[in-house]
């Protein structure tokens, strides 16, 4: 599978108040570095690591929001 999912510009950058710019895809590539990491993440037996890295990926996404 590719990183580029179908409107995951829609579906996370956009109502986060991302514009379709140069800035934005270089934010996206860095939320593409964090995804990475889920693939090591075994949730078997608890959430709590996918967890943690979802917040990191949403706090990044909010410290790179330009208002």
């Amino acid at each position: 599978m590719s990183h580029y999912y179908i409107d995951l510009g829609n579906t996370i950058f956009e109502p986060l108040g991302f514009k379709d710019d140069h800035y934005s895809d270089e934010v996206f590539k860095l939320y593409i570095e964090l995804q990475k990491r889920a693939r090591l993440i075994n949730i078997s037996g608890s959430t709590s690591a996918l967890d943690e890295l979802a917040l990191e990926i949403f706090v990044m996404l909010q410290k790179n929001i330009i208002v």
